[in-house]
């Protein structure tokens, strides 16, 4: 495969462009597994892991993509989880992502403490806006990951909340599940209510 590459590459057609990336030292072994690979490539870029300040400027920014903000506490404690996290990342280390997989985490904390409500509609968009320590504190940096974005399939969860309903006992656990099932009703509305709004004001 590296050979057919090479050969590509020397045509010298002016039509191929091609871009590789990757962790450096992957990318080193990469390139040094053809004599002549390393030389086809003109242009090398490192790009340094963002600076503890820098990750936070990027959450900030985050926080008004998806639409929440956070107060005094919760700004204290993501700084906090940022320097924490920059001080023992590894070559692995997820940078933006780790950012953006930190506020998205905080905002589904927010979204359960909202539905714990017992009417969510009456409270004001600066609440249902505002991350909290509690919901910052909650995060479980051990399972930090981005999060699938499919569609809720309205039979099978029909099938299934009508399977739960129908069993005895377990109230704390159907209680939990319906809870659940109204947090992804809620975070799936106010997405779709957020695309419909002007981009002057944002969601």
């Amino acid at each position: 495969m590296i050979e057919i590459l090479v050969r590509e590459m020397s045509n010298g057609q002016g039509d191929l462009a091609v871009i590789v990336a990757g962790y450096p030292k992957e990318m080193k072994q990469f390139l040094d597994s053809n004599p002549g690979l390393k030389s086809r490539f003109k242009f090398n870029f490192e790009f340094a892991d963002y600076l503890p300040q820098e990750l936070s400027q990027i959450a900030r920014f985050v926080c008004k993509q998806k639409g929440v903000k956070l107060n005094e506490e919760a700004e204290k404690k993501v700084d906090e989880l940022i320097i924490d996290a920059y001080r023992k990342r590894d070559r692995t280390f997820g940078n933006a992502r780790f950012v953006n997989d930190l506020i998205e985490k905080g905002k589904i904390n927010l979204g359960l403490r909202v539905m714990r409500n017992e009417d969510p509609r009456l409270l004001s968009r600066e609440n249902l806006e505002m991350l909290e320590l509690a919901d910052i504190a909650k995060i479980d940096l051990k399972n930090l990951r981005p999060l699938p974005n499919i569609p809720i399939d309205e039979v099978l969860l029909r099938e299934s909340v009508d399977e739960l309903n129908r069993m005895i006992g377990m109230e704390k656990i159907k209680a939990q599940i319906h809870e659940m099932v109204r947090l992804v009703r809620f975070t799936e509305k106010r997405a779709k209510m957020c695309s419909i709004v002007s981009s002057s004001i944002r969601c």
